[in-house]
């Protein structure tokens, strides 16, 4: 009697499963609400996001007084001067390449998008050139922080969106050199009467007469 109530609760079991159903979903069975199996998530690689690369800097108008040294002392930001990012491979080919002007303040941006860095090392494959210059009169390339053969980069800041280099400062310099100008001080000129200053009826101090002192007695004298 036993078994037959334990067969007829069995069957009465699975009739319930059968009419709650079970569905499909996320390639996982579930009973009506309630998760029976769900396979794990499969583990993979995250996909590659290629960055931008970017490299900035300023170029200046060298002082006159210091052409052909490497000096910036008194140099003034260059406007419209021309530089190039190149990047080139084992072959000394150049496979990317951008060119920008400075602004007013000398400063320049080179960007290249979708920089491939699992293949190439910026700090080893790319370089900044100086090209030309706006100004005729400070149009000679210098090699200041490797501006006329080529700079390497330096690291700045990475972003989200970009790696930030950066290069320089470079510099144009005059066709040649100035020398240096004595500085000239203003010296007031002097000033000499041409007429002797008027007398006002004033006599000038006479000097003392000597008078002799009074006669010494070696005795009274007799009244």
């Amino acid at each position: 009697m036993e078994c037959l109530e334990m067969a007829v609760v069995l069957l009465l079991a699975v009739v319930a499963l059968s009419s709650a159903g079970l569905t499909s979903a996320d390639g996982g069975y579930y009973l009506t609400g309630h998760p029976l199996h769900k396979p794990p998530v499969p583990y993979g690689k995250p996909a590659y996001k290629p960055l931008a690369l970017s490299v900035q800097g300023v170029v200046f108008c060298q002082n006159c007084l210091y052409v052909g040294t490497g000096s910036l002392t008194g140099a003034k930001p260059l406007t419209g001067a021309r530089v190039q990012l190149a990047c080139r491979d084992r072959r000394y080919k150049t496979f990317l390449y951008d060119i920008a002007r400075t602004d007013e303040n000398g400063y320049f941006l080179l960007t290249i998008p979708n920089f491939d860095y699992r293949r190439h090392n910026p700090l080893r494959t790319c370089r900044v050139f100086l090209l030309s210059s706006f100004s005729p009169s400070c149009s000679r390339r210098t090699n200041i922080n490797s501006g006329r053969f080529g700079a390497s980069l330096r690291l700045e800041k990475a972003y989200p969106d970009q790696v930030l280099y950066t290069v320089g400062p470079f510099a144009f310099a005059p066709p040649t050199r100035c020398k240096a100008t004595t500085p000239t001080y203003y010296t007031p000129p002097s000033y000499t009467p041409s007429h002797p200053p008027p007398s006002y009826g004033v006599s000038p101090i006479s000097s003392p007469t000597y008078s002799p002192p009074p006669p010494i007695y070696a005795s009274p004298p007799n009244y």
